[in-house]
């Protein structure tokens, strides 16, 4: 698909206007909807990462942990942690 801008120019404007680039915008975006799916589905980190677009576990492992500093299991542990002492 072709917008009629340069890819270096939609990234500046997008930055301009979201305050991240297209790939890091996106990223957040998944990693969000990983975090959701972690506290609310029965799936495990490797289902997650395939259902929120990553092709690579390990991809998404490293992202998730670069997002939140814990990995998915991790995450996922303190999230029922967290709901077993409400």
């Amino acid at each position: 698909m072709e917008v009629g801008v340069s890819k270096f120019h939609l990234n500046r404007v997008f930055k301009h206007h979201t305050g991240y680039t297209p790939r890091t915008y996106l990223e957040k975006v998944r990693i969000n909807h990983a975090r959701q799916l972690l506290q609310t589905a029965n799936l495990n980190g490797i289902e997650i990462g395939f259902q929120v677009g990553y092709q690579s576990t390990s991809s998404f492992y490293k992202a998730f942990q670069r997002c939140n500093g814990c990995t998915p299991k991790q995450f996922q542990v303190e999230c029922l942690k967290a709901k077993k002492y409400k």
